[in-house]
């Protein structure tokens, strides 16, 4: 839902699949990076995103049965 933390990135990442899965039907490979590292302009102030994204990063891939169970929800999946 849009309320949800970071929706316009999740959506982002899913509108780019649609659109690769509907331009090619018969055959494709889709990339799914990791985390985009960086900065972000919010006004004035530049927020690191690495604030958000290692807690991310900890919880899907270093947490054993909490991680396995995220990696497998379909979209999320693995990095």
């Amino acid at each position: 839902p849009p309320s949800m933390p970071m929706h316009g990135y999740f959506q982002g990442k899913y509108n780019a699949e649609q659109k690769l899965l509907e331009s090619y039907p018969d055959g494709h490979v889709i990339l799914r990076p990791g985390f985009i590292y960086g900065r972000r302009n919010l006004g004035s102030v530049q927020l690191p995103l690495q604030l958000i994204g290692a807690p991310i990063n900890i919880v899907g891939n270093h947490l054993g049965p909490i991680s396995s169970l995220i990696q497998s929800v379909p979209f999320v999946g693995k990095e």
